[in-house]
This record gives structure tokens, sequence and C-alpha cells, in this order.
């Protein structure tokens, strides 16, 4: 049997949260889980691994011994984008609250390489979710009170609805 919710006139029956691995992971985390119970919604957690940046890769390839870098080439990237994985998933076993319940939403974990907004507007397409979820800020914003730089270019580009947690420096004291 299939459930259909609406939000409106939208049905909400898959959400992509993206996540960030930042210090409110659990608060956003905890809206996801409450949206996914009220609305029967499977969730698709995505993270994206940023490729380096051309200086960072400049000083690998300066620093790292020539065995180093063709082992990260050849396997390291993977191995690396696994443990972040292993991460999310031991984070989210950790942070749900309602334990079993929360956990039996969510359908999948993905980390992919790339930049965030291009990850996370290509997966939400491969997806066909309904509904992205995130937070206002990374965890290398500026100001509390500003949108973040991927948040807001999700904002203007997504095709389907955005819903954004607002994040305040005191809502790290609520997550804990």
């Amino acid at each position: 049997m299939v459930v259909v919710c609406l939000l409106g006139e939208m049905m909400i029956e898959k959400i992509l949260y993206a996540s960030d691995l930042s210090a409110y992971t659990p608060y956003v985390l905890q809206h996801v889980v409450e949206l996914s119970d009220r609305y029967d919604a499977k969730i698709y957690i995505v993270h994206a691994v940023e490729p380096l940046s051309f200086m960072a890769g400049a000083v690998v390839n300066t620093y790292l011994p020539v065995e180093t870098r063709q082992e990260l080439e050849s396997g390291g990237l993977d191995r690396i984008v696994s443990g972040i994985k292993q991460q999310i998933v031991e984070s989210i076993t950790e942070d749900i609250v309602d334990g079993d319940d929360g956990l039996s939403n969510i359908s999948d974990v993905c980390v992919v390489r790339g930049k965030p907004v291009d990850v996370i507007l290509q997966e939400a397409v491969r997806l066909n979710v309904d509904m992205i979820v995130m937070g206002s800020h990374g965890h290398d914003s500026v100001s509390p009170h500003m949108l973040g730089s991927v948040t807001s270019k999700i904002l203007q580009l997504a095709k389907v609805p955005v819903y954004m947690i607002p994040l305040m420096r005191n809502t790290l004291s609520k997550a804990s």
C-alpha cells in the first residue's frame, strides 16, 4: 500500500537531505526525520566531497611522495569517500532520537565527489525527490545571519521546494 501525503498541493514521498557534517547536523537531521514521519516519506542523505582546489593539488603534488600520490589516485579517494559514508551512518545512528523508527525511513546515504551545489541538484533529479532539506549555512559561514553560498545557490536553482533550516549560533546548545 502506498500512502501519499500532501503539503498544500504538493505530495511528499521522497526527501533529499543535503548533509555537510557540520556541528548542526543532528539538529537538521531531527527536522528531516520529523518531516519524514509526518508525511511517511523516504529520506535520501547526500553528502558532497569537494574536489581538491588548485592550491591543495599543488601542495599534494609538491610534498607527497610519488607512491603516495599514485595510491591516492588509484583508490585512496574511494576509501576516503567510503570512510565519510561510514561516519555519516554512525552519526545518524547516534543522533536519531526515535531509534529504529527514524532509521527505517532512510533509504540511502550517498557520498559523491563534486561541487556541493552540482551534487545536490544532480542527486535531486536522479532520485526524483519532492523536496530538498538543508541548513541555512555550513560550518564555515562567517555570520550566522547570512545564507551560505551553497544554500543560496540551491534556493535559486532547485526545481523542487527547498526546506531550509535556519541555523543560529545558539542552536548548537539545543542540538547537543
